[in-house]
């Protein structure tokens, strides 16, 4: 972020090489890939927490995915609980319940993925963001 923020104040800044550099950010910015990492580093999609874990996933933002009923993930976040997707029964006001093709997995009320299938104890992670929720 750091960084981030010192590469705009130098484009904003009158010095003897702003306009050099404003040129190349806005030739990179013209390209799909330029745009895609302009798009992910300010967006903070790029980002990744490290919630003890190596799987990909596990502290990232959720992906966008459309469930076994048709609604999104993104969906499901709006009203400030935990997801868990997957074949389960659990019955928790901190916590949603989805079933999903893909792979089970724990979303925080933030949108960042907690845990996955086959990554870890299903019920070390419940307990560890939710206090102790158990599956069904």
């Amino acid at each position: 972020m750091l960084d981030w923020s010192r590469a705009q104040v130098e484009i904003m800044h009158p010095g003897p090489y702003h306009r050099a550099i404003r040129s190349v950010v806005a030739d990179l910015a013209a390209t799909r890939d330029g745009t895609m990492y302009l798009g992910t580093s300010i967006s903070g999609l790029c980002q990744r927490y490290d919630l003890g874990s190596d799987h990909d996933l596990v502290g990232r933002s959720a992906p966008e995915l459309v469930l076994a009923d048709g609604r999104r993930l993104a969906e499901l976040l709006h009203d400030g609980r935990g997801v868990l997707l997957g074949d389960f029964h659990v019955e928790d006001d901190r916590l949603r319940v989805a079933k999903t093709e893909g792979p089970a997995m724990l979303v925080r009320p933030d949108g960042i993925v907690a845990w996955v299938e086959g990554d870890g104890d299903l019920e070390s992670a419940l307990r560890r963001w939710f206090g102790g929720v158990l599956p069904g």
